[in-house]
Order: structure tokens, then C-alpha cells, then sequence
């Protein structure tokens, strides 16, 4: 049988809900952040969507002394708490706190992501390649943008892999000519 959850904690924004769970963890209490990725992807357009920290029923008035320890705040009593539950609905089985919420896969927002870093994979190679001053730099961060899109999940449209290639292609076009200088220096040389 599926361990109860409890919520503890709200949070509007994602490094606070990772420090806590931190804290928590640090001291041996499993935690888990809930609506993580949907705050993270619609945090900004609907700032009604909070990260929700979720302990196990048996952890819950633990992990609130803790919390409240490192971070100060109201002290809660465990009937205020057993309040606040019980008027809070649960919508389905991870509202009720049966199970966590299994990992999703968002193919949506991974494709997204990745056109977005193909995008700028071309953008830098462009960059690096026109201004010689911060070739080294914008070209680095191309390289990382490339591996970034070309091993993400999501699908890539054909567009995104047009950006791909030819952000590649620009990375290492000047390597190919340097190379190719100096093989027909050492060929015909005398």
C-alpha cells in the first residue's frame, strides 16, 4: 500500500521549494516537490500555481519543526495543520497525498526547449563568427547549445535541425580551413 502525503509547504518560487526540500533531506526526511515543472513552464503567465512540498504522513509534524527551525516563521500546532488538511480538497490520488506524482514526460515543452537551444546554437555560431572578440566564448556556448538540442528529448522539427546543422557547420568551418591551410602548406612545401 501506497504511503500517505501530506503538504507542508507552498511555494511560489523554485529555488525556495528546493532549499526546504534540502533542509529536509539533509536531516533524513524524504521529501518531494509537486507541480514543480508546471510553475517552472506557467509560473510567470499564472502566478496561482505553487510548488507544493510533500512529506510522508508520519514525517509531517517533523518536518515542519524542522522547517520552521531553519527558517523561521509561525509556529503551527498540529491541530491548525490537521485543519488546514481537512480543508484543503484532493482532487485525485497525488492531491490526496496516496502516492507521489510519477515523473511526466512533457514532449511539448522538450520540443519547445530544444528548438529554443538550436535557435541559439545558430545565433552564437553566427556570433563567434562574425565578431572575432568573442569568437571563443560565443563559440563554447554554441558547442553546448548543440549538444543540448541534438541529445534533448522531444522531437525537433525540420527547421530546428536546419539551425542544428548549420550551427555546426559555422563552428567548425573555420577549423576545417585552418586545417586545410596547413595540409597544403606541409603537401607543397618543397
Amino acid at each position: 500500500m501506497a504511503e500517505k502525503l501530506v503538504t507542508i509547504a507552498t511555494f511560489d518560487q523554485l529555488t525556495e521549494a528546493h532549499t526546504a526540500k534540502n533542509a529536509l533531506e539533509v536531516v533524513g526526511i524524504q521529501a518531494a516537490l509537486d507541480n514543480e515543472q508546471t510553475s517552472s513552464l506557467f509560473g510567470q503567465v499564472l502566478p496561482m500555481i505553487s510548488i507544493r512540498l510533500v512529506v510522508r504522513k508520519e514525517d509531517e509534524l517533523r518536518a515542519v519543526k524542522i522547517l520552521d527551525e531553519t527558517f523561521g516563521g509561525e509556529a503551527v500546532s498540529a491541530e491548525e495543520l490537521a485543519a488546514l488538511a481537512e480543508a484543503a480538497p484532493a482532487e485525485d490520488a497525488v492531491d490526496a497525498g496516496r502516492q507521489l506524482a510519477p515523473p511526466v514526460a512533457d514532449s511539448v515543452a522538450d520540443s519547445i526547449a530544444r528548438e529554443r537551444e538550436a535557435r541559439a546554437a545558430l545565433l552564437a555560431a553566427c556570433l563567434g563568427l562574425l565578431v572575432p572578440c568573442v569568437n571563443p566564448f560565443a563559440t563554447l556556448f554554441a558547442i553546448v547549445m548543440i549538444m543540448q538540442a541534438a541529445t534533448g528529448s522531444g522531437k525537433l522539427s525540420g527547421r530546428g535541425k536546419r539551425h542544428l546543422y548549420a550551427a555546426g557547420t559555422i563552428v567548425l568551418a573555420p577549423w576545417l580551413i585552418i586545417g586545410a591551410v596547413i595540409l597544403a602548406f606541409t603537401v607543397l612545401r618543397p
